[in-house]
């Protein structure tokens, strides 16, 4: 096999290729556009997880009905919380006072 026929075309092309001219102007600011697009693609693909979550809660919050459900459920999510706690210490203190009135009663009982 020789290279002799990819040489034949590569120089074809090249002769092709200096001979064409582009006729129709770039539109106005192709390459800052081009160049805009090329960096937003290399900003787009550093951006991580947290930034986009970030990003699409702060975009989502701006808007009232999001913003509302929003603060009703950290509003549910609390008052849940308090209460659970507070069944769980209620029944932690009741445990407490029934083993001191059983003491009370009768100090030997363990």
């Amino acid at each position: 096999m020789s290279e002799n026929p990819v040489n034949q075309s590569d120089e074809s092309l090249r002769s092709v290729l200096r001979q064409w001219r582009m006729e129709t102007p770039l539109p106005p600011r192709f390459q800052e556009r081009v160049w805009g697009r090329i960096e937003r693609q290399y900003a787009a693909a550093s951006i991580s997880l947290w930034t986009l979550l970030l990003q699409w809660f702060s975009n989502s919050a701006a808007r009232p009905a999001f913003a509302l459900a929003y603060a009703v459920i950290l509003l549910m999510a609390g008052a849940t919380g308090g209460v659970l706690r507070a069944q769980h210490q209620n029944s932690r203190m009741e445990q407490m006072a029934q083993a001191r009135y059983v003491r009370s009663v009768d100090p030997y009982q363990k």
